[in-house]
């Protein structure tokens, strides 16, 4: 059995290890959302959610087993460092489980935003209900599992349990099998895009990361399989770090797609130069028009729009858009450029007319939608 310093330092260690990395992630976030100059959005408060519960998480589970007996066998725990410990496992089952429903909900909630597929939106929508669904059910389990409640913490006081163990393995097996539906849910649509093999694999590899929480699922039925479910205060120990690990990990994935304005910033930079150039009408009247500002987003699309003026005096207005997207009505026209790797591409042409036009059609130097 290992000594209390020991103990503490165990859990202390990788537990503020895990939240500073999930606290860096969440910054980067806010970042990329003032890069984008955007309001906040559902997910974003989602995903804040979940870091503040993360927070209370390795509060609790730090007092638990500074001032408390985690790590300890609890035949041998010294009452008044029981009884801490007992509460603090109580306290931190809520923050667990809304943690985890939170950031959760926030993936989903940004596939939503993401993909516009009719057949995605009703899937992600179906499990959105059974997260929360699952929720509901957890702050039962976690209610009625031992009754009278304060039962749960006071050992004086004789109550009924349910069958812990149990609860733990069908907890886990739960989460693990939402985990791999929440991963795999948009791969077919990424798959599908218009962009290069490297680009898919970069936005599949942030999706996946969905994985990690997935393995740690599996960890914790190992876990709990091994240790006695009755002592509570020894095996809290190595399950708090593997609950702090599992929240970190749902951050991480909630996080990672939107910090495209960060990750691809040098390259919006670049095209935002390249566009910013006035481009001359043809017969060199001179006339110049605006340029839209380009706009970085997610991952999935870097730019907004882009105007080139190709070899035959047509110029292509490019559009980069989400698949099934409804916010462009025009048709697609031509194959995708490796430069717009960035999403799928929807062209238009646009001539310019350089002579005189009858009342109510494009002046000369001005632009003609085709």
């Amino acid at each position: 059995m290992a000594t209390h310093g020991e103990n503490v330092s165990k859990l202390v260690i990788p537990v503020i290890v895990l939240w500073a990395i999930s606290t860096a992630s969440f910054l980067l976030r806010v970042a990329a959302i003032r890069i984008r100059k955007r309001g906040w959005k559902p997910h974003d408060y989602l995903t804040a959610l979940a870091l503040v519960c993360l927070t209370c998480y390795s509060i609790v589970v730090i007092i638990g087993v500074v001032a408390g007996a985690y790590g300890e066998n609890i035949t041998t725990a010294p009452m008044d460092k029981l009884v801490i410990s007992l509460k603090v496992f109580f306290a931190s089952e809520w923050f667990f489980i809304t943690a985890v429903a939170a950031f959760r909900l926030a993936i989903i909630c940004l596939y939503l935003e993401l993909f516009r597929n009719a057949w995605f939106y009703w899937c992600s929508i179906a499990t959105l209900l059974v997260v929360v669904l699952y929720w509901i059910a957890s702050i039962l389990t976690i209610t009625l599992l031992c009754r009278p409640i304060n039962s749960n913490w006071n050992p004086m006081v004789k109550g009924t349990c349910g069958d812990v163990k149990k609860t733990e393995f069908a907890s886990a097996g739960f989460n693990l099998v939402v985990d791999l539906l929440v991963v795999t849910l948009p791969m077919p649509i990424v798959w599908s895009l218009q962009m290069a093999d490297k680009k898919k694999m970069g936005v599949t590899a942030a999706f996946l990361l969905g994985l990690i929480t997935a393995g740690i699922n599996i960890g914790r039925i190992v876990q709990t399989k091994l240790c006695e479910p009755s002592n509570t205060t020894y095996c809290a120990l190595d399950a708090s770090i593997l609950i702090s690990a599992e929240i970190t990990s749902g951050i991480l994935v909630s996080c990672a797609p939107t910090l495209g304005p960060l990750l691809l910033r040098n390259r919006a930079h670049g095209y935002v130069e390249r566009s910013s150039r006035k481009v001359p009408t043809i017969g060199s009247s001179g006339r110049k028009w605006q340029q839209r500002k380009l706009q970085s987003t997610t991952l999935l699309n870097s730019q907004d729009e882009y105007y080139e003026l190709d070899k035959s005096g047509v110029l292509m207005e490019t559009q980069i858009t989400s698949p099934a997207s409804r916010h462009f009505g025009n048709q697609p026209h031509g194959q995708a450029n490796s430069r717009y790797s960035a999403g799928i591409l929807v062209e238009n042409e646009m001539r310019v007319s350089d002579s005189a036009a009858p009342a109510g059609q494009a002046t000369p130097g001005h632009v003609q939608s085709w």
